[in-house]
């Protein structure tokens, strides 16, 4: 399920989610203290969805 979801997905997609996940754990386990300030946007769902639309728009833009 993962793999193929992947498959649809660009790279950039693909490493912003990691990175939104793993975010999102530590905040969870209680490590909050290692997130800092330009790190809280993952972990606002809604911002991370117009985030990387901003940006694979102005990717797109550039090519």
């Amino acid at each position: 399920m993962i793999a193929s979801r992947c498959k649809r997905m660009s790279r950039l997609k693909i490493i912003y989610t990691a990175n939104a996940n793993a975010i999102k754990l530590m905040h969870r386990l209680g490590y909050d203290e290692l997130i800092t300030a330009d790190l809280q946007h993952y972990m606002n769902q809604d911002a991370h969805v117009q985030k990387l639309d901003a940006q694979c728009m102005e990717l797109g833009s550039l090519l």
